[in-house]
């Protein structure tokens, strides 16, 4: 019964360090699409999403990595 009692435990502190540890990866996620020029705002002139941006020419399609990145950007903030 030991084994289960510890399984239990093992359990219950996995489940407790799992919304810890998806804030933690939002709020680093967040940290770094804004750092690099995702903002809320939209794209921020002269910066490394902006060169992103002309790589594409200026036209974004739905899915791509830039307007996955541009949606992170404005709405975790």
């Amino acid at each position: 019964m030991a084994s289960v009692d510890l399984a239990i435990q093992v359990a219950n502190m996995v489940w407790c360090v799992i919304p810890v540890v998806a804030q933690v990866f939002i709020s680093v996620v967040s940290f770094v699409v804004h750092a690099i020029g995702f903002g809320v705002g939209g794209i921020v002139k002269g910066s490394c999403a902006a060169l992103i941006m002309a790589y594409y020419g200026g036209y974004v399609a739905v899915g791509s990595i830039c307007a996955i990145l541009q949606h992170i950007g404005a709405t975790w903030a």
